[in-house]
């Protein structure tokens, strides 16, 4: 009889059904260097099988190349990715710079280009990371910004962020790179509850409109419903590092 361990072995651990790391409560996962993930529409890997729209974004073998004009994936509203009341962010991204107009965007879920409604995971000058998430209160978002320095542009990084839900206290929101907590020069709490989003779409390296462009790679993106520990997010990192590292 052939083991178990054999017959995972004879798989790609990266299949559409075997993966290397814990997919509980993953509602997005795009390994943008596949080479099913070419053209446009592409399918995400996690068990919702999102369509997803490309523009620009040329496909490399280390993920999606953006050219900080008017690149973009998106992928339209859906249930199963709207008001999520936990989450946490996961992507490897190798940027050149901020980005367009120095706020080059890794993962948000906006209806327009006035980021009025839901959230956004970002870089901007002097290699900031901004996570926030928009409320129905004064001020509008729970917000949190990173250090200067934080993300190093010219090489890959694993990007991470947490955010426990809680609108009225932005220490709930966590942001990595690498593994390493960052310092905090910004940290904004929320009031009121949290804006539905379930007319916004989720956007891969810019904005709906097309103003806020990442400046080169997206390699892969983990969008999840819940706050990984420290362990699960040690793991993605370990068993995925060697693309890019």
């Amino acid at each position: 009889m052939v083991s178990l361990k054999k017959a995972l072995s004879s798989y790609d651990i990266w299949s559409r059904n075997i993966f290397p790391f814990n997919m509980e409560g993953c509602v997005l996962y795009l390994p943008l260097w596949q080479e099913d993930m070419q053209g446009s529409p592409i399918l995400s890997y996690d068990q919702y099988h999102h369509s997803c729209t490309v523009t620009g974004a040329l496909w490399k073998s280390y993920g999606r190349f953006f050219d900080k004009i008017d690149d973009r994936i998106i992928i339209p509203p859906v249930a199963s990715l709207n008001n999520l009341t936990t989450m946490t962010i996961l992507a490897w991204v190798n940027g050149a710079s901020a980005g367009e107009t120095n706020r080059g965007i890794i993962l948000t879920k906006t209806a327009n280009a006035a980021r009025s409604t839901g959230w956004i995971l970002r870089t901007g000058a002097s290699g900031i990371l901004d996570f926030f998430r928009t409320d129905d209160g004064a001020p509008s978002e729970v917000f949190r910004r990173a250090d200067d320095g934080t993300l190093s542009y010219g090489a890959f990084h694993f990007v991470e962020a947490t955010w426990d839900g809680v609108i009225t206290d932005a220490t709930g929101i966590h942001i990595y790179v690498d593994l390493v907590e960052a310092g905090y020069q910004t940290t904004t709490n929320g009031d009121g509850v949290a804006d539905d989003d379930s007319t916004s779409s989720v956007t891969v390296g810019n904005e709906f409109d097309g103003a806020s462009t990442w400046d080169d790679l997206i390699g892969e993106v983990w969008l999840f419903n819940r706050v990984l520990s420290t362990g699960e997010r040690t793991h993605v990192k370990n068993t995925t590092a060697s693309r890019y590292l």
